[in-house]
C-alpha cells in the first residue's frame, strides 16, 4: 500500500515508521529543507512535489496536525487521496489494549499525568503530551491527551473511557471559529457508544451540551454541586454510583493548588472509579502528586520577591486561572504569539499591580487595554525585558507571574522552551 506522510517532526516521524514496519511503502513530504535530508537518512521516499497525479496514488495519507481543516493543502490531500487521518487515528487503529482519552481547553496535561499516575506503573501518558501513539501501539493502557487539531483527523477513535476538562476558546488561528474548535473537542465521543464512558464538568455549558447529545453513558464531576459522579461536600471528595457516595479523600490532602486544579482532580477521580481503580489507590497517589513544570510553579524567592512560571498559559482561560490562584501582587508578563483571537474579556480580571505587555502579539493586547480605558500597564519588546523591567519594579511581597495568554512561538520552540527560557532569566545577574 502506498503511504504519505505529511509532516516530518515527532509525531510524523513516528508514524512513517509504524507504517515501514507494517510493509507499507512510505512517501513523506515536509515543506522544510532540513526535514528533506533526514527524510532519506531515515529511510523514507522524500517528496517534493504534492502534485495531482501522485496524491492518486497514495491509499492512506497520514496528516500533520499543523495543518489546518480548511486549508488549501487538506482540501488537496482529501480531493485526491483514498483516506486522510492523523497520527492519532493511526496509532489508535494498530493499537492493542485499553485507551483513555482527556480534551478540553486547559486542564489536559495536568489530568492525563495524574491520571497515569493513579493507574500505576502499567499506563502510559501519550498523545499530545509529547509521546506519539504510533510509537507505543502495543502498551497495555494508555492514557492519550487530544488536542482539537488531532480530534480534527480522527475516524475510528474510540476510548473506553473519556474526559473533558472545560471547552473554552482557544487556537481561532486554526480552527477559524469558536464553534469549529468546539465541534473539533466534540469529536471526542464520535464513536463512542454502548458501554464507553465519557465524564465531563458539570459547571461547563459546553461540554453539557455535548453529554446531551452524546451515545455513550455520560459521567460528571463538579466542585460545587453534587451530581451524579465526583463532587465535593463539606470539603470531601466523594464518588457516587446508584445513589450511593463512596468517600474517596479529603480536599486538604491535594498539593495541587488553585480551583482549576480541584476540577482536574475530580475528573481524574471520576474517570479512575470508571475504570475500576479503588479508592484508596486513588487517595494515595493524588495525594502525593505535586504537579508539573510550567504551570503556576514556584520557581524562585528572590529578596522577598516570588517568580511563577505558568508559560503553559497558552490561551486567556488559563491566565484568568493564573490570577486567581496567586491572588495577590501580581506583576503580570502577558504576550507572545498571535493565535486570533481579542484580549478584552481579559481586561476585568486584571486586579493587578502592573501588567508588562511583551511580544509579537503586543499590539493587539494594547489595543484591547485602549478600547477598555485600560493604563496600568508598562511595555516591552521580548519576554527578557519584561523580566527585567519586573525585577525592577518588583518590592517585597510581589508576585512576578508569567502567565502569557498566548503562543510561545514568536520568540520560541514551545511553552516549555519558552518557561526554561524564563527562569534563566529570572535566576540571571542581569
Amino acid at each position: 500500500m502506498n503511504c504519505l506522510v505529511v509532516g516530518f517532526k515527532i509525531s510524523g516521524k513516528s508514524a512513517a515508521k509504524l507504517l515501514q514496519t507494517k510493509g507499507h511503502r512510505v512517501f513523506v513530504f515536509d515543506s522544510c529543507q532540513n526535514a528533506k535530508e533526514e527524510i532519506i537518512k531515515e529511510g523514507f521516499i522524500c517528496i517534493n512535489n504534492l502534485t495531482d497525479d501522485f496524491l492518486k496514488t497514495i491509499h492512506l495519507c497520514v496528516v500533520s496536525p499543523s495543518v489546518r481543516p480548511k486549508s488549501e493543502l487538506m482540501c488537496k490531500l482529501k480531493k485526491h487521496c483514498q483516506k486522510v487521518i492523523g497520527e492519532l487515528e493511526l496509532g489508535y487503529q494498530y493499537s492493542s489494549g485499553k485507551c483513555y482519552a482527556i480534551t478540553g481547553t486547559n486542564g489536559k496535561t495536568t489530568s492525563v499525568e495524574l491520571l497515569k499516575r493513579v493507574l500505576g506503573q502499567k499506563a502510559l501518558a501519550l498523545g499530545n503530551i509529547g509521546l506519539p501513539i504510533t510509537s507505543f501501539v502495543e502498551a497495555k493502557c494508555k492514557v492519550c491527551e487530544v488536542s482539537s487539531f488531532q480530534l480534527c483527523t480522527i475516524e475510528n477513535f474510540r476510548p473506553q473511557v473519556a474526559g473533558i476538562t472545560y471547552i473554552g476558546v482557544d487556537h481561532l488561528d486554526y480552527h477559524e471559529t469558536e464553534n469549529e474548535y468546539i465541534n473539533a473537542k466534540y469529536n471526542i465521543a464520535k464513536n463512542m457508544c454502548g458501554k464507553d464512558k465519557l465524564v465531563v464538568n458539570a459547571d461547563d455549558e459546553n461540554s453539557m451540551k455535548l453529554a446531551f447529545n452524546a451515545k455513550c453513558k455520560i459521567w460528571t464531576y463538579s466542585s460545587v454541586q453534587k451530581c451524579r459522579g465526583a463532587y465535593v461536600e463539606n470539603d470531601k471528595i466523594y464518588f457516587i454510583k446508584k445513589n450511593k457516595p463512596r468517600y474517596i479523600m479529603d480536599t486538604k490532602d491535594i498539593k495541587l493548588v488553585g480551583k482549576h486544579n480541584l476540577n482536574n482532580v475530580l475528573l481524574v477521580v471520576a474517570m479512575a472509579m470508571l475504570i475500576g481503580v479503588k479508592p484508596k489507590t486513588i487517595r494515595k497517589r493524588i495525594s502525593t502528586f505535586y504537579g508539573l513544570e510550567h504551570r503556576v510553579q514556584k520557581i524562585a524567592t528572590i529578596d522577598g520577591v516570588t517568580y511563577i512560571n505558568d508559560s503553559k498559559a497558552t490561551n486567556i482561560s488559563a491566565t484568568k486561572v493564573a490570577i486567581e490562584s496567586v491572588k495577590d501582587n501580581i506583576i503580570l508578563l502577558l504576550g507572545g504569539y498571535d493565535k486570533g483571537y481579542e484580549y478584552d474579556e481579559l481586561v476585568e480580571f486584571l486586579s493587578v499591580k502592573k501588567v508588562i505587555v511583551f511580544g509579537g502579539v503586543k499590539d493587539k493586547i494594547l489595543r484591547a487595554f485602549e478600547r477598555n480605558n485600560f493604563t496600568n500597564y508598562i511595555t516591552a519588546e521580548n519576554l527578557k525585558q519584561a523580566t527585567q523591567i519586573a525585577k525592577q519594579i518588583a518590592q517585597d511581597g510581589d508576585n512576578v507571574l508569567l502567565s502569557p495568554a498566548s503562543s510561545s512561538h514568536d520568540e520560541f520552540e514551545s511553552y516549555k522552551h519558552r518557561g526554561e527560557v524564563f527562569e534563566e532569566y529570572v535566576l540571571s545577574e542581569e
